[in-house]
């Protein structure tokens, strides 16, 4: 399926109403199909600033925005091998997510599986197993958790 045909005709539509958050949710959705991570953060975080979103809401921009940057800095070459960083670039970007993910944990506004998991693996790609095994202790992690 042509994702980026379809991620443009979503944007070009979210240009002409920019009211529309559903508009942009679909285009992240197609950036996110396509794997085009720096896209998917780009809208994230357009969609944060423009829209007062309810409580929950905006925390899944936020973890949008987040997965954006890191899966953009990951370079994973085959699915049974650990992603790494590639580049300074990456390593801010990983950074960055890191603690936009810290920042949402600390305020307990993000306590999700899924937040938590991608943080673990943010922290293994930056060689921080002891943050990540800390993360997975925490008392925020065993409400997330199953």
């Amino acid at each position: 399926e042509d994702w980026a045909g379809l991620a443009q005709m979503y944007a070009t539509a979210a240009a002409r109403e920019p009211g529309n958050l559903e508009l942009l949710q679909q285009q992240l959705f197609c950036h996110v199909r396509r794997g085009d991570f720096k896209e998917v953060q780009k809208v994230a975080q357009a969609a944060c600033r423009l829209f007062h979103m309810p409580e929950g809401q905006r925390e899944a921009f936020l973890l949008s925005q987040a997965a954006g940057l890191a899966l953009g800095a990951l370079q994973v070459p085959g699915p049974l091998q650990q992603p790494q960083p590639q580049g300074e670039q990456a390593g801010l970007q990983l950074s960055l997510a890191s603690r936009m993910l810290e920042k949402l944990f600390s305020e307990g506004k993000l306590l999700t599986s899924e937040a938590v998991w991608l943080c673990k693996d943010i922290y293994v790609a930056q060689n921080r197993p002891e943050k990540a095994v800390e993360l997975l202790l925490s008392s925020g992690a065993a409400k997330a958790l199953p």
